[in-house]
């Protein structure tokens, strides 16, 4: 029978929560940086979880102090499934509300064991990254920055695409694209992301009754080309059921680099 503990950890076991990680030449620096975030203040211990069976260490988790954040966890892909089932139902009930999210980039996708943890599949979505640095896209004089988003014709767009209450920061780009008419037929956000170097990127969308005409396409295109200016990187994803905006993705020159599978609780 196989036996097992779910642990939190403490300023002297702290290394364990890295036993997984696929480099361990970046090990000694993840340690090393998560010890001067605890020093600060920003993390605490006890927010890693781990999993041990009598052969060590089998799955890690950082609970983020965000409770709109998901849980990311990583476990051996050997990980027998009786055991990967229990640690994610403790999962359910150390971090009740909170959505799981298991990316392959990761693990191995093992959704069977989170279905019969109780955890309901929400949404399957694929992932994509851009180099910026190959971006090719000429100017397109349709496509110009919008100073704010309280004019009149911005607020119907966005009332249309149900984002009315879109608030911009500081470093945001709205750029907004014209049809050849003038008229505004689309709308996409260009800022800063959590990660140096990466730009954030939100296609807002195209007025729903112009849609499937390559203004979509379009407007993704200078929003690369607009991140190309101050980012080297772009990460990406939408529902793996989006063809459509799966198709602009790689017309685009993005390319497809995962999977991720997102659960709710029951």
């Amino acid at each position: 029978m196989n036996t097992f503990s779910l642990e939190t950890l403490t300023a002297d076991t702290l290394a364990d929560a890295y036993a997984l990680h696929p480099d361990p030449a970046q090990v000694p620096e993840l340690l090393e940086g998560a010890r001067t975030r605890m020093a600060a203040g920003q993390l605490r211990p006890e927010q890693f979880l781990v999993l041990r069976s009598g052969r060590g260490v089998e799955a890690t988790l950082l609970v983020p102090a965000n409770a709109r954040a998901p849980l990311f966890p990583r476990y051996r892909a050997e990980t027998p499934p009786d055991i990967l089932t229990d640690f994610f139902r403790l999962l359910r009930q150390n971090a009740p509300g909170r959505t799981l999210l298991l990316d392959d980039s990761l693990v191995t996708l093992r959704p069977d064991e989170a279905l019969a943890a109780g955890w309901m599949l929400d949404s399957t979505n694929v992932t994509y990254q851009t180099d910026l640095s190959t971006v090719t896209a000429a100017p397109d004089p349709a496509a110009q920055p919008l100073a704010d988003v309280s004019g009149a014709e911005a607020q119907a767009l966005l009332a249309a695409l149900d984002r009315a209450d879109l608030d911009l920061e500081e470093e945001d780009t709205l750029l907004g694209l014209r049809d050849g008419a003038g008229q505004l037929v689309g709308l996409g956000l260009v800022a800063p992301s959590n990660r140096p170097g990466w730009a954030n990127l939100d296609l807002i969308g195209v007025q729903p009754d112009l849609r499937g005409r390559g203004y979509g396409q379009r407007l993704h295109a200078q929003m690369l080309r607009r991140a190309a200016l101050s980012f080297t990187h772009h990460g990406g994803q939408t529902d793996a059921e989006n063809h459509a905006m799966r198709r602009i993705y790689e017309r685009n020159g993005s390319r497809h680099t995962g999977t991720q599978l997102y659960f709710r609780a029951e």
